[in-house]
């Protein structure tokens, strides 16, 4: 999924391991969404930040735990109009390492 330059995104579903296939898939663009979909719908937690690019643009984090003791999973949304990009989906480098919401510094 490209990404103008002044959208960058770290957008990989297919590098993270998807605990609810039975065959120890990734996930997909699709199944991506659909987690979303389901934490958003039980109310996960979700900080709203200010992006560096585009600068001043709000975007929407949250930081998921897929399985206990697993890397969390960094999810970074923006909404432009009555559209949600993707900008993040990919797990964190270290399960104790929380992500930093600022453009710069994510995990």
């Amino acid at each position: 999924m490209g990404r103008p330059p002044k959208r960058p995104s770290r957008w990989s579903p297919f590098t993270v391991p998807n605990p609810e296939s039975a065959f120890d898939l990734h996930f997909t663009h699709a199944s991506a969404w659909q987690l979303i979909a389901d934490r958003l719908e039980q109310g996960e937690h979700v900080e709203i930040i200010e992006m560096d690019r585009p600068m001043g643009a709000t975007g929407y984090v949250m930081k998921l735990q897929l399985e206990e003791g697993s890397h969390e999973l960094y999810v970074k949304l923006e909404l432009t109009g009555s559209k949600v990009i993707g900008r993040s989906f990919h797990l964190a480098h270290n399960p104790s390492q929380r992500a930093n919401p600022s453009e710069g510094a994510e995990p």
